[in-house]
């Protein structure tokens, strides 16, 4: 079957924002009266953010919803040092114009993913209706179930979809909701290594944006 829509997970993915994601986050926790977190602990257990709360000992339903708050106050004071990877744009504008619907299934808030892809200019081949953000989903990833909301919104079967992230939690969800799977482990900037993302059995793994989009081409050439 054709590939007919790409889901992209953002952090790590599309946008090059770790550094900012993590010290917001471990400040957001430290805001709450929790201890801090290091940069190891963040990359194992962020995904998802429950896991986090249990590390730290976070267990008060007042501060769960308070955290994302906080989270993005902190997110705003450092976003000037967030971008949009380079090779993105121009792999996205070429999915686009194949015919390849794009969506984002992110954990990353809505409002702060949105602003990237208007920044960067993604929002013109990446419309906010398919944008599934940490507010959109009662579950998140590794569960099927965002990704499941990104093949709704995006109106493309699980079978003709294929999912690109940088995390284990990507892959597995993307396994779970029935789509093919495609880990990507930029030199900088990735959540997970290479070994830890092929440990989950994506059916590629890449290097970079313009490699996940030679694989989609390949899979169609093939078609």
């Amino acid at each position: 079957m054709l590939i007919e829509g790409v889901l992209l997970d953002g952090s790590g993915t599309i946008v090059d924002d770790l550094s900012t994601c993590y010290n917001a986050t471990r400040l957001s926790l430290t805001d709450l009266g929790y201890r801090s977190v290091t940069l190891e602990e963040y990359l194992e257990n962020v995904n998802p953010i429950q896991k986090l709360y249990g590390l730290v000992g976070l267990y008060s339903k007042n501060h769960m919803s308070r955290q994302p708050e906080l989270y993005g106050n902190h997110f705003l004071e450092m976003r000037e040092s967030v971008r949009t990877f380079d090779d993105v744009m121009p792999g996205v504008k070429k999915l686009s114009d194949s015919g390849i619907v794009i969506g984002v299934v992110t954990q990353q808030l809505k409002a702060l993913i949105l602003h990237e892809l208007q920044k960067s200019g993604l929002s013109h081949y990446i419309p906010e209706e398919y944008v599934v953000a940490f507010e959109d989903s009662v579950e998140h990833k590794p569960s099927p179930m965002p990704v499941s909301l990104g093949l709704g919104r995006i109106d493309v079967s699980a079978s003709a979809a294929v999912l690109c992230g940088d995390t284990i939690q990507d892959i597995q969800a993307g396994q779970r909701a029935g789509t093919r799977t495609v880990a990507i482990s930029r030199p900088n900037g990735s959540y997970h290594s290479k070994e830890k993302l092929s440990s989950a059995g994506p059916h590629k793994v890449v290097s970079d944006f313009s490699e996940f989009v030679a694989f989609i081409e390949e899979l169609n050439k093939s078609r």
